[in-house]
């Protein structure tokens, strides 16, 4: 009794003071038992068991996750690369002239960054972790704006910050299956640094130049989940009072990051006026990217990813521009 009381007032307590979504479905989660669970014991692929090598589970995991989008994409029809209307869209809202530019970062901003980074974010393959950074802000900024200014000023992608490092997280269902798990990525934290810039110039650079469809609620600031259904109950309502039937499609975009087609990101990219350096500089922070799985402090070998952006602050900024 005294155990089931103390539970409810948690759980009371922690929906009163969680202020955002994320925190809310995480005390969900949490009340309803659901634990995630990325310990991986035994595998079934092609009728052969894989029990207790580290290393062939991570191998066999890697060989999986590289070539979900692959095999995605095969149903899928050619893509339409006509950007005639967006090119129009943008020539009615910007200069021709006015491009976008990466400037050179200063060392307060990665300092502030790196503020911001929580210092709980786990380390890629370098294994510099996000606390150690933080603490060491005010020394190692200036090195940091160095390799961050080289890179802007060559054009590339330090090819050391594309390498991510998967685990595998059970979902449901038959646990020696492999597709019942999904990659839980983790890159270097420094390129989360650079990462993070590129996504708030470039951001600023679309405000600027209202270049952002005004119904957008994802990936935007002060916009989310509770915008885009605050503008949808609006509509009903409206629609109810007008004695008007509504109609809702619904569309769920399969491997949404996984599945983004670089060539035609970079002509949309194009096309909003990324170019020269900047242009290069995400040509070659998309392509040469890969991913080893780590099970058990064993890695797998060395994949390579043809399609796809890293689940992060540009990655976003990416998703939004090739879907919209």
């Amino acid at each position: 009794m005294l155990v089931r009381r103390a539970k409810g007032d948690f759980y009371q307590s922690a929906f009163k003071v969680n202020k955002d979504i994320k925190s809310t479905w995480k005390t969900i989660k949490l009340l309803n038992g659901s634990t995630e669970n990325s310990c991986v014991s035994s595998l079934e692929v092609g009728g052969k068991v894989i029990h207790d090598d580290p290393s062939e589970l991570a191998e066999e995991f890697n060989i999986h996750f590289s070539q979900i989008a692959d095999k995605l994409r095969e149903s899928l029809p050619d893509l339409n690369s006509d950007l005639s209307r967006l090119t129009n869209f943008v020539n009615s809202r910007k200069d021709h002239d006015f491009v976008f530019t990466l400037r050179d970062i200063t060392v307060s901003q990665v300092i502030s960054i790196l503020k911001r980074i929580s210092p709980n974010k786990s380390a890629g393959i370098d294994k510099i972790n996000a606390r150690l950074l933080c603490l060491a802000a005010p020394v190692i900024a200036p090195s940091i704006v160095r390799m961050i200014n080289y890179s802007f000023a060559t054009g590339t992608f330090p090819q050391r910050w594309k390498t991510a490092k998967a685990t595998p997280l059970f979902k449901k269902g038959d646990a020696s299956d492999r597709s019942n798990y999904r990659p839980i990525s983790v890159l270097t934290v420094l390129s989360k640094v650079i990462e993070r810039y590129v996504h708030e110039s470039l951001y600023d650079f679309l405000q600027m130049n209202n270049l952002i469809y005004s119904r957008q609620s994802g990936f935007r600031k002060h916009h989310g989940t509770e915008t885009a259904l605050i503008k949808i109950v609006d509509e009903l309502l409206l629609n109810l009072d007008n004695n008007k039937v509504s109609g809702v499609l619904l569309v769920d975009y399969c491997k949404a990051f996984d599945m983004v087609d670089h060539n035609l990101l970079l002509m949309k990219l194009e096309a909003y006026g990324v170019t020269d350096r900047a242009y290069n500089w995400c040509q070659s922070y998309l392509s040469g990217r890969r991913q080893l799985v780590c099970i058990d402090g064993k890695n797998s070998s060395l994949a390579y990813f043809n399609h796809g952006v890293p689940q992060g602050s540009i990655g976003s900024s990416f998703l939004h521009l090739i879907y919209q």
